[in-house]
């Protein structure tokens, strides 16, 4: 098998920092998705209207989008018709023949792009998305999520929803997109309103719902719109406040939530 090029590397590491960034003003109480909408300048992963709107939203957007942009974090805009269309509501009738289905000769990795002439290429057991089958490479605790098979099914709701068995027999949806959820809600606690809800406890600490696993580079296609609130999308550190974005954190009892900085003192 060929080796990676530094093109390919470049390549990989740019889709792997990629967020699906919803094409709608991000200001609550506007409603305008035209196509006149412009990106933040700074983190590039939220949308607004108008420069007044853009001033108003400042305030709770800037430690966020400082973060963001720090990450070497990108936005791809996309509606909920977007997400849809790229994949369109499936069964477990159509995901299973999804993931049974050969992988075609000319096929490349839905995350990073790297194509069968470079790297083992494999389907999700969830969804049946093609990705880089390279998890025997992964070095323990090294958490690295360049293995995309591998992040797929750890770091999104999709994965999530499968590990769950959420379907049919549970009375929930087959798609992930469109899941309720159940004990412990599907698309991590958010409902089908946009509603934050509790994910889950750990030590009798309810940890708050954590929009990353919707929207990061390893969702072949992301939660519709409808579904992701507007203002922040990630969990703050429960002591310094600082936006988590899913790079390890610790639940403690008397803060929640924190950074490894934190958790560690």
């Amino acid at each position: 098998m060929a080796s990676t090029s530094k093109k390919d590397k470049k390549m990989q590491h740019s889709r792997h920092n990629m967020l699906w960034a919803p094409k709608r003003c991000n200001v609550e109480g506007c409603d305008d998705r035209s196509l006149a909408l412009s990106k933040c300048g700074g983190c590039g992963c939220v949308f607004y209207c108008s420069r007044e709107h853009q001033k108003q939203d400042w305030k709770i957007h800037k430690s966020e989008c400082k973060a963001v942009a720090a990450k070497g974090m990108w936005g791809r805009g996309y509606t909920t018709e977007d997400s849809f269309e790229r994949i369109p509501l499936m069964t477990r009738e159509n995901i299973s023949a999804r993931v049974a289905s050969p992988i075609p000769a000319d096929a490349s990795c839905a995350i990073c792009g790297r194509s069968a002439s470079s790297v083992r290429l494999g389907r999700a057991r969830c969804c049946g998305m093609i990705g880089c089958d390279t998890e025997d490479e992964y070095v323990m605790f090294s958490y690295s999520k360049e293995h995309c098979l591998r992040s797929h099914h750890r770091y999104t709701v999709c994965g999530y929803h499968n590990e769950e068995g959420h379907g049919p027999e549970k009375g929930l949806a087959d798609d992930w997109r469109v899941c309720e959820g159940d004990g412990e809600p599907c698309m991590h606690g958010v409902s089908a309103t946009g509603n934050r809800v509790m994910a889950s406890s750990f030590f009798g600490v309810e940890v708050p719902v954590d929009y990353w696993y919707a929207l990061n580079a390893y969702n072949e296609v992301p939660v519709p719109t409808e579904r992701v609130p507007k203002g922040r999308l990630f969990q703050r550190c429960g002591r310094c406040n600082i936006p988590l974005i899913h790079e390890g954190f610790q639940v403690t009892r008397t803060h929640g939530r924190v950074c490894q900085a934190c958790g560690s003192r």
